[in-house]
C-alpha cells in the first residue's frame, strides 16, 4: 500500500488523483519487493508525484503515459535549468520511467521494441566486425569504438564502395575530428583506416585481383598523412604523401 511507503498525506493525495492512481499501491509495494530503500522509495514517489502534476496540467490521460515522459523530456531539456523549480525535472523523469518499465512488466504496458542494430542496418559492418575479429584480433571494446565512427561514414557516404575515393574520406575524417582533441581525432582516423583495408581485401578476393585491391590500399595511405609521435608532419614523408595525393587524382 501507498501508506506503508510514503509518509507526505499531500503527496499520496496528488497521486490517488493522478493518471497513476490505478497502479500506485503496486507500484509502492513492487519498489519494496525489488530491494528499493524506503528513502529511494520516497523519493522515488515524490518525483513521480511531480510528474503526474505536470500530466494533468499538459492534458495527458493514464493511456497516455509513454508519450507523456517522451513530452516531458522534451519540454525538460528545452527549458532553462532552475535550481528549487516547482514542476517535473530530471528526478521526474527518472521516476516516471521506472513506473513505466513497472508496467511494462507487469503487463500493462507493452514491452519496447528494440531498434535495428546497426549491423542490421549496415550489414557490411557485421562482416566488418568478424573480419576483424579473425584476422586482427580486436575486442569488442574496441570494435564497438570503430562501429560508432563507421556508421556515421555509412550514413554520409553510403555502403557502395564505388562512390569511396580518397578525397571523400580525408574530408569525412576532418570534420568528424575538427571538433575533438586528437586522440578522438587518431581513433576516427585508424577506424577509417582499417574500415577501408577491410574493403581492400575482400574486394579483392571477390573479384579475384589477388589479396588486395590496389584502390582500396591507396585510399587507406591517403585518408591522414603521416605524422611522428610528436604529431608533426615529417618533411620527407609530406613531400611523398603530396606526390601521392596528386597522383590519385
Amino acid at each position: 500500500m501507498l501508506e506503508t511507503h510514503l509518509n507526505s498525506p499531500v503527496t499520496r493525495r496528488r497521486l490517488r488523483k493522478g493518471p497513476a492512481a490505478d497502479h500506485i499501491d503496486a507500484f509502492a509495494d513492487w519498489l519494496h519487493l525489488h530491494g528499493y530503500k524506503p528513502t529511494s522509495i520516497d523519493t522515488l514517489l515524490r518525483s513521480l508525484a511531480g510528474w503526474t502534476d505536470w500530466m494533468l496540467a499538459a492534458g495527458f490521460t493514464a493511456k497516455e503515459l509513454v508519450p507523456a515522459l517522451d513530452a516531458c523530456k522534451l519540454e525538460i531539456e528545452e527549458e532553462q535549468c532552475v535550481r528549487y523549480r516547482r514542476g517535473p525535472n530530471h528526478h521526474s523523469v527518472t521516476a516516471a520511467s521506472v513506473f513505466i518499465r513497472f508496467l511494462q512488466h507487469q503487463g500493462e504496458l507493452p514491452l519496447p521494441v528494440a531498434p535495428p542494430s546497426a549491423s542490421d542496418l549496415w550489414p557490411i559492418l557485421g562482416e566488418f566486425r568478424s573480419w576483424m575479429r579473425k584476422h586482427r584480433g580486436l575486442t569488442e571494446t574496441t570494435l564497438d569504438v570503430y562501429q560508432g565512427i563507421l556508421v556515421e561514414l555509412l550514413d554520409a557516404l553510403g555502403d557502395d564502395p564505388r562512390a569511396y575515393s580518397a578525397e571523400v574520406l580525408r574530408a569525412f575524417v576532418l570534420d568528424r575530428a575538427r571538433p575533438h582533441g586528437i586522440y578522438r581525432a587518431k581513433s576516427i582516423v585508424v577506424a577509417v583506416r582499417s574500415f577501408v583495408r577491410f574493403l581492400g581485401v575482400t574486394k579483392a578476393m571477390s573479384s579475384g585481383h589477388g589479396t588486395r585491391d590496389p584502390r582500396f590500399c591507396l585510399m587507406a595511405a591517403l585518408i591522414s598523412p603521416p605524422v611522428s609521435r610528436r604529431g608533426r608532419c615529417r618533411a620527407g614523408d609530406r613531400l611523398l604523401y603530396r606526390r601521392r595525393l596528386r597522383t590519385s587524382r
